[in-house]
């Protein structure tokens, strides 16, 4: 079978000793001359061993390999130079014959050929020069020298297959690295991206709260007061009465102004997330009067940014759902560090789940949080209040002494 076959430096320094032990054959039998008993001439024996270095060679070369034509053309023409020596010329060149054939063999050998290329040119072809062996000695060498020598080959064949294997597992792992670096970079342009999105989203939302609330409040006042202006003269007493409302009214727009710039505060990215969060319960604690508890539990790692502000807006809606519908007095908030997620718990002694309806600043935390994977869960209290519970799962990833975590 014809396989393609790089050329590496192991093949050529096997070309030139298979060269040098031929050429060295042919070198020894010019100089002395009168081993040759016999009355062919010098350069038939000459071809004869030229042929059975080089013949082989045309099914093993550069770029091209046929082991099944190869190793047949090697053992028919190494047969007929050990038969030629020993019957025609009378010589007994021992185990030196069959040393680079059976060394090549070992080393073009595969794991499906090497059960018969072991025995033909290990065994088989040695024993080409039984009946011209004088001892049992002389046989020894010559049954022990080529299977060693294949043994060398076939050595050099398994290191080389495997520093191939590992060259190739090499590569596999700097692709699959480059591979993992661009899909990180991908994944921090996108993370990048939905931080920016998310943003906007809050700024639109808020814009939509303060028309919604702030606008709609205070058109109401001006034009109580447009009202109140005319009854002064006319009617005091309900311009008084009118002007008591239109103070509450008042007084309730600017709580929900207060509520406003505490959700768009901006907080720092640099600062650990229990702190931020710690700095924001104890401004809302002080702006309304309410008594926050908050504290962290299990040890703290960093997060992303789309976490970290989720959970911040989580816990802004959390507090002003809680005191502005709730009408809580105690607030307990609770950050806890697993090792595979996040969980905010924010417990207050409101009024009940049932009592007010799920609102567009539940819906929201709860987008939120499914964005990342996470969950959004609300209970009631055993006797009042109610709890709400966010879950985002966390992968940590250790590079470099940094680490960072991502949703899962």
């Amino acid at each position: 079978m014809a396989v393609k076959k790089d050329w590496i430096w192991i093949d050529s320094f096997l070309f030139l000793l298979r060269f040098m032990i031929y050429f060295s054959g042919i070198v020894y039998f010019y100089v002395h001359p009168e081993v040759l008993t016999s009355s062919l001439p010098f350069w038939l024996l000459s071809i004869s061993l030229i042929a059975a270095c080089f013949l082989p060679m045309v099914f093993y070369r550069p770029g091209y390999y046929h082991y099944l034509l190869y190793t047949l053309t090697e053992f028919v023409l190494t047969a007929f130079l050990s038969i030629y020596l020993n019957i025609v010329l009378k010589l007994h060149p021992g185990a030196t014959l069959f040393i680079m054939p059976a060394m090549m063999a070992g080393y073009l050998a595969t794991k499906q050929s090497l059960r018969w290329m072991f025995p033909v040119f290990a065994i088989i072809l040695p024993l080409t020069q039984y009946w011209s062996m004088e001892n049992v000695i002389d046989l020894l060498f010559v049954l022990i020298d080529p299977p060693l020598f294949f043994g060398i080959g076939y050595s050099f064949n398994y290191i080389l297959q495997s520093n191939q294997r590992n060259r190739k597992l090499l590569e596999e792992n700097r692709k699959q690295y480059e591979l993992i670096h661009e899909q990180n970079k991908a994944l921090e342009q996108y993370a990048k991206q939905i931080e920016r999105l998310t943003l906007i989203e809050e700024r639109n939302r808020l814009a939509r709260e303060l028309h919604d609330t702030i606008g709609h409040r205070f058109t109401s006042v001006i034009m109580g007061m447009d009202a109140v202006t005319y009854l002064i003269d006319t009617a005091p007493d309900l311009a008084k009465e009118k002007l008591t409302i239109l103070r509450e009214v008042t007084r309730k727009g600017l709580d929900e102004i207060r509520e406003s710039i505490h959700q768009i505060a901006p907080f720092e990215l640099d600062t650990p997330l229990p702190s931020e969060m710690g700095r924001i319960s104890s401004e809302f604690a002080g702006h309304t009067g309410t008594t926050i508890h908050f504290r962290t539990e299990g040890e703290e790692y960093p997060v992303t940014p789309p976490i970290r502000l989720t959970f911040i807006r989580c816990l802004q809606e959390s507090l002003t759902n809680a005191k502005r519908h709730g009408q809580a007095t105690e607030i307990n908030v609770t950050l806890l560090f697993k090792g595979e997620e996040l969980i905010l718990q924010v417990e207050n002694n409101g009024s009940r789940l049932d009592d007010h309806p799920t609102g567009f600043g539940l819906r929201g935390m709860n987008e939120r949080i499914e964005q990342l994977n996470g969950s959004l869960i609300l209970t009631n209290g055993e006797k009042d209040g109610m709890t709400l519970t966010c879950r985002v799962p966390i992968r940590r990833v250790t590079h470099e002494g940094y680490q960072a975590s991502a949703s899962g």
